[in-house]
C-alpha cells in the first residue's frame, strides 16, 4: 500500500469550534509592574484571517511595537472577565507554573466578548502576576505568535496587559495536549495513523521555524505542548522560551537545555525476512513512540536525531544491498545476512524491553515526569545497534526476495512464465494478510498488554522465517553474482562520448550487430542469455565499435572504458527505457497515498457504528477495506481471469505488464473521482444537519467502501504490475537494482505528496475563505483537491500510454555452446 506522511497543511483560519484546551511551561517568575498598553488598532475578523507561512520575522522590535501588532486584538481585562464568567472553575481546562488556561467565548466577526456559550470558543490563558521573568515570556509569545503563521502553529487572537494581569487569547484545541493521550490514566490508546499524523504534524510546525529565513529555535519541544484540534491536527503552543536562531554572520547560538526534560520524540523500527521486516515497519512505527515516552524517558530532540539518522540509513539501504547483491555477494547471500541482520535487531530492541539494564527504571507513581532517570549511554548504544541492524536488514531483505523468488522459475518454459505471475500475486496477497494482522493484533498486544511480548511475538515470527529459508538452502537455484553492472553502464556512456564522432555502418541494425563487439558469454557465466541489439537509443551503439587498438591478440578488448559489449549497450538502455515508466508510477502512488491520509479525516467526520449501538470502528483501520479488497481479488484474477485472458491474448500472464499497470492508472483515477463525490455529499450532509458545530455527517462510514475498493484494485494491477514489469525487463545480473527501483518510487511520491499539498495550501483560498485543506474538513473543500488529484491522474494516464507506446520489450538471445563452436539462436522473450 501506498503511504503518506504528507498530511494536509490545514489553514489555521477556519471558523467553529477550534481550540487550545491547554498550554502548559514552566517558569520562574519575579514580581513587575507593567502599564496598560492596549492597542488602538483595528483588528481583521477572525473569520477573515488566513493562516499564512511567514518566511522571515523582522529586526527584533520594542514591546511597544510588539503590543501594536495589527494581527492581534487587545483585550480588556473586564472582557476575559465576561467570556470566562469570572474565571469560574468549571470553566478551567488546564494549568502549569504559568498559570491557568480558561474556556471563553467571543464573537466570531467583532472579537469582543460573548455569554459563555455563544459565539467562538477560545482558550484564554491567565499568567500569575509573580514577576519580570513571567512577563518577558508572556510577551516573547505575543512577539512570535502574532507575528508566525502555519497551520501547525497555534494561532494567536489577541492578548491582554492590564495592570499586574497578563493574557493571551488562543483558538480552542478540542483534543487538548497531546500528554493527555498518552499518559492520562484511562485514555484510549490513539490509533498508530493518528500517532503519525500527531507526529508529521508537529514535526513540520518545527520544520517551519528551523527553516524560515529567520529561524526560530523552538526550545520547548513537549508532549504537553502539541496540542490536537477536533481532526487531531498537531499545533506547537507555548512560545515563551523560543529565541532568535543564526542569522548572517551571527552563528552561534546558546545550547542550553530549555523547558522540561525526559521527554521523547516518535520512533519507528522495523524487522526483518520481506513479510515480517515490513511486519514491524507497519505495525510498530507508531508504538515505538510511546516505548521511548513511557520507558526510555528520553528528550525529544535526542530522539529526534535518532529516528532521522534511522530512517535515512533505512531508506537507502536497499540501493546499496542490491548494489552489493548484483556485483559480489549474490541474492542468497545478500538475503541470509540481511536476515539475520534484521533477527539480531529485533531480538535486541525486544531485550531492551526485557532487561532492566538495557532501560532507565521505571519511574515512581506519582514523580513528576522531570525527575524520571533518562537512559544512561549504554542503554542508547543498545537502542542505536539494535536499529543499525534493522537497517542493515532491510537493505539486504527489500531488494533481493522478490528478485530471488523469480530465480527459481525457469523463464524460458511456459510453465515458468504462468509460474512468476502466480508468484507475484500470492507474495502480495500474503503480504497484506500478514499486515491485517499486524495492524489488528500486535499493535494492541503492545498497547494493552506488555512491551516484550509485542516485540517478542514478531522476533519469534522471523526466528521461524529465518529457520525455514535456511532449510531449502540445497533446493534453491543460486545465480552468483557477475561484477558490478553500474561500472559496465557507466563504462557505455564514457565510450560513447569518446567515440562520438565515429560512423555507425551503413544497413540497419543487422549490419551493425555484424561488426560491433559482441563476444558470447563466458562458459561458467550464470547467466547464458543475452540481450540483442536494439535500435533505441542509437546513439550509445557507437561504443561497441571495434577500431584500432581496442583488442588484443586474442579477440578480447583492452580496456572496458573505451569499448564496450552490445550486452552492456542494452543493459543501459534498459535504464533509459524504464525510467519514464517508472515517472509514471510515481504520480500514481501519490494519488493513493493522499487518499489514505484524507480517507482517516473523512473517516472521523462520518457516523462509525456497526448498528444502530455497534462496535464503533477506529478511524485509522477503514482503509483495511483495500487489503481485504486485494487479497479477494488476487485469487479470483489468478485463476479465473487470467486463463481466459491467455486464450484470448496469447499472453502466458493474460495481459502485458504494461497493460496492468494502465488499468491500475485508470482505478487510481476512478477512486480519486468517486473519493470527490462521496466528499462532496459527506460536506454537504454534515453541514446541514451542524452548521455551526462541525459535527459528523449523518452517513456511515461504509460510504468509503467504494473509493476504497477502487484502490485496492490499483494496488492489485499497478503496484504488481509494477514489480512484474522491473523483474521481467531488467536484465538478469540488475534485478536486485530493478527491485530497489520500485521501492524509489515511494520515496518520489512522498515527495511530491509533499509539495501538492503545500502548493494548494497556499494557492486556494483567501478573501475569508478558508483553503480546500483547512483543518476542518466541513469547511474546506476537500472534494475539490481530489478532483484536483483525479486531473493529475488523468495527465498521468496519457503520458503512461505515451510510454507504453514507445516501449520495446526486453528480448533474449539464448547462447547453447556446441563441441568447438558457438550457437546464437535469436528468440524474442514475450512480454
Amino acid at each position: 500500500m501506498g503511504n503518506c506522511f504528507a498530511f494536509s497543511a490545514e489553514a489555521g483560519g477556519a471558523r467553529g469550534s477550534r481550540g487550545n484546551s491547554g498550554v502548559s511551561k514552566n517558569s520562574s517568575n519575579n514580581n513587575r509592574s507593567s502599564s496598560s498598553a492596549r492597542s488602538s488598532l483595528t483588528v481583521p475578523s477572525y473569520s477573515e484571517r488566513r493562516t499564512a507561512s511567514v518566511s522571515s520575522l523582522p529586526t527584533p522590535r520594542t514591546e511597544g511595537e510588539i503590543l501594536s501588532s495589527p494581527n492581534l486584538k487587545a483585550f480588556s481585562f473586564n472582557e476575559m472577565k465576561n467570556s470566562t464568567r469570572n474565571f469560574r472553575d468549571e470553566y478551567l481546562i488546564g494549568e502549569g507554573g504559568f498559570g491557568c488556561v480558561f474556556k471563553g467565548w467571543i464573537d466570531e466577526h467583532t472579537l469582543t466578548a460573548s455569554k459563555p456559550g455563544t459565539g467562538m470558543v477560545v482558550a484564554v490563558k491567565k499568567l500569575k502576576s509573580e514577576g519580570f521573568q513571567g512577563h518577558k515570556e508572556w510577551l516573547t509569545e505575543v512577539d512570535y505568535l502574532g507575528q508566525l503563521h502555519h497551520p501547525n502553529l497555534v494561532k494567536l487572537i489577541g492578548y491582554c496587559l492590564e495592570g499586574e494581569n497578563r493574557l493571551l487569547v488562543y483558538e480552542y484545541m478540542p483534543r487538548g495536549s497531546l500528554e493527555n493521550h498518552l499518559f492520562r490514566r484511562g485514555a484510549q490508546p490513539l490509533p498508530w495513523a493518528v500517532r503519525m499524523k500527531v507526529a508529521m504534524g508537529a514535526a513540520r510546525g518545527l520544520c517551519f521555524l528551523h527553516d524560515a529565513d529567520s529561524p526560530v529555535i523552538y526550545r520547548d519541544f513537549k508532549a504537553s505542548n502539541i496540542l490536537l484540534d477536533v481532526d487531531y491536527n498537531a499545533k506547537l503552543s507555548d512560545f515563551g522560551l523560543a529565541k532568535a536562531g543564526p542569522t548572517g554572520d551571527k552563528t552561534h547560538v546558546s545550547t542550553q537545555v530549555m523547558g522540561t526534560r525526559g521527554y521523547a520524540a516518535p520512533e519507528y523500527v522495523a524487522t526483518g525476512n520481506e513479510t515480517f521486516e515490513r511486519l514491524a515497519t507497519f505495525g510498530l512505527v507508531a508504538n515505538f513512540m510511546v516505548y521511548l515516552m513511557t520507558v526510555y524517558h528520553m528528550d525529544q530532540v535526542s530522539a529526534s536525531n535518532l529516528i532521522s539518522i534511522w530512517s535515512g540509513l533505512t531508506n537507502f539501504a536497499p540501493l546499496g544491498g542490491a548494489f552489493i547483491a548484483d556485483a559480489c555477494a549474490g541474492r542468497f547471500l545478500t538475503i541470509a545476512v540481511g536476515s539475520m541482520a534484521s533477527f539480531m535487531g529485533m531480538a535486541t530492541i525486544t531485550l531492551t524491553a526485557w532487561l532492566p539494564q538495557l532501560h532507565p527504571p521505571p519511574c515512581p507513581v506519582g514523580l513528576p515526569r522531570v525527575q524520571c532517570k533518562g537512559p544512561e549511554g549504554a542503554q542508547v548504544a543498545a537502542l542505536a545497534v539494535g536499529l543499525c541492524l534493522l537497517s542493515i536488514g532491510a537493505g539486504g531483505v527489500r531488494p533481493c526476495s522478490i528478485p530471488f523468488g523469480v530465480d527459481q522459475f525457469d523463464v524460458s518454459t511456459a510453465e515458468g512464465q504462468k509460474g512468476i505471475s502466480s508468484y507475484f500475486n500470492w507474495y502480495y496477497t500474503t503480504f497484506n494478510v500478514v499486515i491485517i494482522i499486524t495492524l489488528t493484533l500486535i499493535v494492541y498486544i503492545q498497547d494493552s498488554f506488555s512491551w516484550v511480548v509485542g516485540f517478542g511475538i514478531p522476533t519469534a515470527l522471523m526466528f521461524c522465517a529465518l529457520l525455514f529459508f535456511f532449510v531449502g538452502t540445497r533446493i534453491y537455484i543460486h545465480v552468483p553474482p557477475e561484477g558490478s553492472v553500474f561500472t559496465g553502464i557507466i563504462q557505455v556512456f564514457a565510450a560513447a562520448y569518446r567515440k562520438r564522432l565515429l560512423k555507425l555502418p551503413p544497413g540497419g541494425l543487422d549490419a551493425e550487430a555484424r561488426v560491433l563487439y559482441d563476444p558470447p558469454p563466458a562458459k561458467d557465466s550464470p547467466f547464458q542469455s543475452k540481450l540483442p541489439l536494439t535500435g533505441q537509443y542509437r546513439f550509445l551503439n557507437k561504443a561497441a565499435i571495434v577500431v584500432e587498438n581496442d583488442l588484443d591478440s586474442d579477440g578480447c578488448r583492452k580496456n572496458g572504458w573505451r569499448l564496450c559489449s552490445i550486452q552492456q549497450l542494452e543493459e543501459a538502455k534498459c535504464l533509459l527505457k524504464i525510467g519514464p515508466v517508472w515517472a509514471s508510477g510515481i504520480v500514481s502512488l501519490t494519488a493513493l497515498s493522499m487518499q489514505m491520509t484524507f480517507t482517516l479525516s473523512q473517516a472521523l467526520k462520518m457516523d462509525r457504528h456497526l448498528g444502530s449501538y455497534g462496535f464503533q470502528i477506529p478511524a485509522g483501520s477503514v482503509t483495511v477495506i483495500s487489503m481485504f479488497t486485494i487479497i479477494i481479488w488476487l485469487p479470483i484474477y489468478d485463476h479465473l481471469f487470467v486463463p481466459a485472458l491467455r486464450r484470448v491474448t496469447g499472453v502466458e500472464s493474460g495481459i502485458t505488464q504494461l497493460q496492468r499497470m494502465g488499468v491500475g492508472v485508470v482505478f487510481s483515477v476512478l477512486s480519486m473521482l468517486v473519493s470527490g463525490v462521496v466528499e462532496e455529499r459527506r460536506r454537504t450532509a454534515a453541514n446541514a444537519a451542524h452548521p455551526n458545530l462541525h459535527g459528523v455527517a449523518p452517513m456511515t462510514v461504509m460510504w468509503l467502501a467504494p473509493q476504497l475498493v477502487l484502490a485496492g484494485f490499483f494496488d492489485a494491477f499497478n503496484i504488481l504490475g509494477q514489480l512484474e514489469f522491473y523483474n521481467r525487463e531488467f536484465p538478469d545480473r540488475m534485478k536486485s537494482i530493478g527491485n530497489s527501483l520500485f521501492f524509489c518510487s515511494y520515496a518520489g511520491a512522498s515527495y511530491l505528496c509533499a509539495i501538492t499539498v503545500n502548493v494548494v495550501h497556499h494557492v486556494t483560498g483567501g478573501h475569508g475563505r478558508p483553503d480546500w485543506l483547512t483543518a476542518d474538513i466541513n469547511l474546506g473543500r476537500l472534494d475539490y483537491f481530489y478532483y484536483l488529484l483525479a486531473g493529475m491522474g488523468a495527465l498521468n494516464f496519457v503520458y503512461f500510454l505515451h510510454c507504453a507506446r514507445r516501449y520495446r520489450y526486453k528480448g533474449s538471445v539464448a547462447v547453447e555452446y556446441g563441441p568447438g563452436e558457438t550457437h546464437l539462436d535469436l528468440e524474442l522473450t514475450k512480454a
